[in-house]
Protein backbone atom coordinates (compact mmCIF):
# COMPACT_ATOMS: atom_id res chain seq x y z
CA UNK A 1 0.00 0.00 0.00
CA UNK A 2 1.27 3.41 -0.66
CA UNK A 3 2.15 5.82 1.41
CA UNK A 4 0.04 8.91 1.69
CA UNK A 5 2.42 11.66 2.82
CA UNK A 6 -0.39 13.66 2.14
CA UNK A 7 -2.84 12.29 5.57
CA UNK A 8 0.31 12.29 6.95
CA UNK A 9 1.74 15.70 6.69
CA UNK A 10 -2.00 17.13 7.59
CA UNK A 11 -1.65 15.54 10.69
CA UNK A 12 1.24 17.49 11.82
CA UNK A 13 0.16 20.93 10.28
CA UNK A 14 -0.95 22.30 13.43
CA UNK A 15 2.43 21.80 15.27
CA UNK A 16 3.89 23.06 11.74
CA UNK A 17 2.39 26.46 12.07
CA UNK A 18 2.80 26.86 15.52
CA UNK A 19 6.70 25.93 15.27
CA UNK A 20 6.53 28.74 12.67
CA UNK A 21 4.80 31.05 14.94
CA UNK A 22 7.20 30.53 17.60
CA UNK A 23 10.01 31.24 15.21
CA UNK A 24 8.32 34.66 13.99
CA UNK A 25 8.11 35.53 17.75
CA UNK A 26 11.92 35.72 18.32
CA UNK A 27 13.13 38.41 16.38
CA UNK A 28 16.76 37.29 14.67
CA UNK A 29 18.16 40.48 12.68
CA UNK A 30 21.80 39.55 10.97
CA UNK A 31 24.44 38.76 13.99
CA UNK A 32 21.17 38.78 16.20
CA UNK A 33 20.75 34.65 15.85
CA UNK A 34 21.98 33.03 19.13
CA UNK A 35 18.37 32.99 20.73
CA UNK A 36 16.58 31.71 17.62
CA UNK A 37 19.70 29.16 17.13
CA UNK A 38 18.87 27.89 20.84
CA UNK A 39 15.13 28.24 19.57
CA UNK A 40 16.31 25.69 16.45
CA UNK A 41 18.33 23.70 18.38
CA UNK A 42 16.08 23.02 21.30
CA UNK A 43 13.51 21.83 19.16
CA UNK A 44 15.68 19.16 17.21
CA UNK A 45 16.17 17.93 20.48
CA UNK A 46 12.23 17.29 21.37
CA UNK A 47 12.08 16.18 18.01
CA UNK A 48 14.56 13.15 18.63
CA UNK A 49 17.52 14.01 16.63
CA UNK A 50 20.01 11.98 16.35
CA UNK A 51 22.57 14.51 16.92
CA UNK A 52 22.47 18.28 17.44
CA UNK A 53 24.94 20.83 16.81
CA UNK A 54 25.74 24.27 17.10
CA UNK A 55 29.08 25.82 15.87
CA UNK A 56 30.98 28.90 16.41
CA UNK A 57 29.46 30.51 14.67
CA UNK A 58 26.13 29.89 15.79
CA UNK A 59 24.90 27.56 12.84
CA UNK A 60 22.56 24.45 13.80
CA UNK A 61 23.22 21.68 12.01
CA UNK A 62 20.84 18.47 12.83
CA UNK A 63 21.17 14.98 11.66
CA UNK A 64 18.58 11.66 11.52
CA UNK A 65 19.58 8.81 10.76
CA UNK A 66 17.36 6.59 8.25
CA UNK A 67 16.88 2.65 8.93
CA UNK A 68 18.80 1.79 6.00
CA UNK A 69 22.10 2.95 3.56
CA UNK A 70 22.17 5.22 0.82
CA UNK A 71 22.19 8.84 0.04
CA UNK A 72 21.74 11.70 2.41
CA UNK A 73 19.69 14.39 2.28
CA UNK A 74 20.54 17.94 3.59
CA UNK A 75 18.05 20.66 4.09
CA UNK A 76 19.35 24.32 4.54
CA UNK A 77 17.52 27.79 5.91
CA UNK A 78 19.17 30.61 6.96
CA UNK A 79 17.68 32.03 10.62
CA UNK A 80 18.33 35.63 9.69
CA UNK A 81 16.03 38.03 8.80
CA UNK A 82 15.73 42.58 8.02
CA UNK A 83 14.50 44.48 10.48
CA UNK A 84 11.15 45.28 10.30
CA UNK A 85 10.76 49.07 9.34
CA UNK A 86 8.44 50.89 10.30
CA UNK A 87 5.73 48.33 12.44
CA UNK A 88 2.73 50.77 11.53
CA UNK A 89 3.22 49.43 7.78
CA UNK A 90 2.35 46.23 8.89
CA UNK A 91 -1.05 44.83 8.15
CA UNK A 92 -0.51 42.42 11.34
CA UNK A 93 2.53 43.08 13.96
CA UNK A 94 5.81 41.80 12.34
CA UNK A 95 7.15 39.47 15.48
CA UNK A 96 3.70 38.44 16.14
CA UNK A 97 3.40 34.96 13.72
CA UNK A 98 -0.39 35.67 13.78
CA UNK A 99 -2.63 33.47 11.72
CA UNK A 100 -5.04 34.80 9.39
CA UNK A 101 -6.41 34.88 5.77
CA UNK A 102 -4.96 31.50 5.47
CA UNK A 103 -1.46 32.25 6.63
CA UNK A 104 1.17 32.93 9.41
CA UNK A 105 1.80 36.45 9.10
CA UNK A 106 4.77 38.13 10.23
CA UNK A 107 9.10 38.97 9.56
CA UNK A 108 10.26 36.52 8.42
CA UNK A 109 7.52 34.10 7.31
CA UNK A 110 8.44 33.37 4.08
CA UNK A 111 11.90 34.21 3.87
CA UNK A 112 12.74 31.65 5.87
CA UNK A 113 10.97 31.14 9.59
CA UNK A 114 8.62 29.24 7.44
CA UNK A 115 10.53 27.03 5.73
CA UNK A 116 12.67 26.32 9.05
CA UNK A 117 9.24 25.22 10.70
CA UNK A 118 8.80 22.62 7.87
CA UNK A 119 12.06 21.14 7.34
CA UNK A 120 12.78 20.60 11.86
CA UNK A 121 9.66 18.46 11.42
CA UNK A 122 10.26 16.74 7.97
CA UNK A 123 12.72 14.00 9.02
CA UNK A 124 10.85 13.71 12.67
CA UNK A 125 7.58 12.62 10.61
CA UNK A 126 9.40 10.46 8.24
CA UNK A 127 11.07 8.57 10.60
CA UNK A 128 8.23 8.45 13.20
CA UNK A 129 6.34 6.76 9.79
CA UNK A 130 9.15 4.73 8.93
CA UNK A 131 9.39 6.40 6.13
CA UNK A 132 12.98 7.22 6.64
CA UNK A 133 14.36 4.19 5.41
CA UNK A 134 17.61 4.98 4.03
CA UNK A 135 20.81 7.66 3.93
CA UNK A 136 20.45 10.39 6.74
CA UNK A 137 18.79 14.08 6.78
CA UNK A 138 20.57 16.80 8.17
CA UNK A 139 18.53 19.91 7.98
CA UNK A 140 20.68 22.96 9.01
CA UNK A 141 20.25 26.58 10.37
CA UNK A 142 22.72 29.18 9.40
CA UNK A 143 23.67 32.58 9.99
CA UNK A 144 24.08 35.07 7.15
CA UNK A 145 26.73 37.33 7.06
CA UNK A 146 25.82 40.62 5.01
CA UNK A 147 29.40 41.27 4.03
CA UNK A 148 32.63 39.16 3.39
CA UNK A 149 34.65 41.00 5.98
CA UNK A 150 32.26 40.92 8.59
CA UNK A 151 32.55 37.39 9.69
CA UNK A 152 33.11 36.19 13.15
Amino acid sequence: MATDYKEIAARYLDEVVRTAQELIRIPSMSFEEKEVAEYIAGKMRELEYDEVVTDDYGSVFGRMRGSGGGSSVTLNCHMDTVDEGDPASWKYPPFSGEVAEGRVWGRGASDTKGTIAIQLYIPHILKKKDCCRRGMWSPQAWWQKKRQDSAP
